[in-house]
């Protein structure tokens, strides 16, 4: 399994403890998050990239996709 940071995108403004919230979503960890069920909490979309080690010391992350 390869490391990688998915984050939501909401569509109203929201508060420190809301983000954190989003950001712990079991939703958000799925292959293919239901875009349905992300909606319900204002997330518009989701993003996902992989992290990638380069070397035994560095890593780099991929380009973004959408996932939701």
């Amino acid at each position: 399994m390869q490391a990688a940071l998915t984050w939501p995108v909401w569509k109203h403004p929201i508060n420190l403890g809301v983000v954190g919230s989003l950001l712990t979503l079991s939703e958000l960890q799925r292959e293919q998050p239901n875009r349905l069920e992300l909606d319900s909490f204002g997330v518009v979309a989701a993003y996902r990239c992989n992290r990638v080690m380069t070397s035994t010391y560095y890593a780099n992350f991929t380009p973004s996709r959408r996932v939701a």
